[in-house]
């Protein structure tokens, strides 16, 4: 069994990161994801969620990332 300390060490950091393209021009669209940090056994499910300053929607995208910590 992964005790809490090492599944600790295994923290993910999932990051939302936004991208706006229109004709020519790029926007700036600030993205809060909530919680900012999430320690995470591995295997199980994770649910965060992020909210956009501006509507996102078109010709825009939303681009996801997945951090992960490297092994020492």
């Amino acid at each position: 069994a992964t005790s809490p300390t090492a599944t600790a060490t295994l923290i993910s950091v999932f990051i939302c990161t936004l991208a706006l393209w229109t004709q020519g021009s790029r926007g700036q669209v600030t993205v809060t994801q909530t919680p900012s940090v999430q320690t995470v056994v591995p295997g199980n499910t994770v649910t965060f969620n992020c909210r956009t300053s501006s509507s996102v929607h078109g010709g825009n995208y939303l681009h996801w990332y997945l951090q992960k910590r490297r092994n020492s």
